[in-house]
């Protein structure tokens, strides 16, 4: 896709609606600008649908790491105001290592929805080869 061609995607995706169609190799993608958790967000449909299978974080299909937004947490929360490195440092001078293992393991989920247009073309750009352009706006259905 051509600059120009991002910028019409992203002027489409600004809004409260819009709607986005791409041939992402070989893949059929629809972006639409849907409300979410009481945030207004970019979804992603793989070939017209979310399959409940790509979003898993332990087996990430190529479909998931392609298309979908990565989430990364720790596995434990700190309590409000404490910070993590000086709880780890603590734990590895107080001679407990396995604690220091288990404060800083992380864990990745994915989700179909992105905040950001601009994160979303960098992720599509970074993770595939041909990205085409099929239709900007909503079809209309002839009657």
């Amino acid at each position: 896709m051509t600059p120009e061609q991002w910028t019409d995607v992203e002027n489409e995706l600004v809004g409260v609606f819009g709607s986005v169609e791409l041939k992402v190799d070989g893949y059929d993608i629809t972006l639409r600008r849907e409300v979410s958790k009481n945030k207004i967000v970019t979804v992603v449909y793989v070939n017209g649908a979310i399959n409940g299978e790509n979003l898993d974080g332990n087996n990430p299909t190529e479909i998931t790491l392609r298309f979908y937004r990565p989430i990364s947490q720790y596995l434990f929360r700190m309590k409000k105001g404490q910070i993590r490195e000086k709880e780890i440092k603590k734990a590895r001078r107080n001679r407990i290592p396995e604690w220091a293992e288990i404060l800083s393991k992380r864990f990745t989920y994915y989700v179909p929805t992105w905040n950001s247009t601009r994160s979303l073309k960098r992720h599509f750009i970074k993770n595939n080869d041909v990205i085409e352009l099929v239709h900007i706006g909503y079809k209309r259905s002839e009657a």
